[in-house]
């Protein structure tokens, strides 16, 4: 009898499947493809958002993309700077220390040529997605306060959605209910004089309404 029940109890304990110490398990997650394209053009130095445009935006853009999260260690990162051309900083890797750092980099003024050219920044973006597989999921990252001087942009988006699948989802970097926007000072040095243009006072207004229209031509989302 007893040897009986020692018998159901070691049988219990083999279901049960006790285990201890270390193993490895493979597991296939998927991630997504996401290139961030960041705007270094003089207005982002304006002070709606603190410390600056530039500075809260790459604050945010490093928590919410490289924090340890549930499969975000999979996902791919691009880094893409604009202001009136572009600069490629990193192409899709999962190397998100590497992503961290060259976003830190970024200063206002680390593209050479002034201005907002948002419709070349995501024909740059597109180009990256050149090694991800077809059935990818892609998304260009757009921070920006909106504010552009060449191209068409919606049309840009439509077409990297229509032809790429690419998704873009705009980010206003900047107070939108400002009706006058803020104004742009001469450098990121605390208490800079505003800069001047004919005597005259800059001043940045966020351009969420073309911000609406690009994330819509290309079936992304506006924040």
């Amino acid at each position: 009898g007893g040897l009986l029940v020692c018998a159901l109890l070691f049988l219990a304990a083999a279901i049960l499947g006790p285990r201890w110490g270390m193993y490895l398990e493979k597991q296939k997650i998927r991630g997504v493809d996401i290139v961030v394209a960041l705007d270094v053009s003089r207005s982002m130095l304006a002070r709606d958002l603190e410390p600056n445009r530039i500075a809260r935006a790459k604050r945010e853009l490093s928590q919410q993309l490289t924090e340890r999260g549930a499969f975000r260690g999979a996902n791919r990162l691009g880094l893409i700077a604009f202001a009136g051309a572009t600069s490629l900083r990193l192409p899709l890797t999962t190397d998100h220390a590497a992503f961290r750092n060259k976003l830190n980099q970024l200063r206002v003024g680390s593209v050479p040529r002034g201005g907002t050219a948002i419709a070349k920044a995501i024909d740059a973006a597109t180009d990256l997605f050149a090694v991800s597989p077809p059935d990818a999921t892609k998304i260009i990252l757009l921070v920006t306060d909106g504010e552009d001087h060449e191209g068409d942009p919606v049309e840009a988006a439509q077409q990297a959605y229509k032809e790429h699948g690419i998704r873009v989802y705009t980010v206003a970097a900047g107070d939108p209910t400002s009706t006058v926007g803020a104004q742009v000072p001469m450098n990121e040095t605390p208490g800079a004089l505003p800069l001047l243009h004919d005597g005259q006072i800059v001043f940045s207004k966020v351009a969420d309404d073309e911000l609406k229209a690009i994330a819509a031509a290309a079936q992304g989302e506006y924040v």
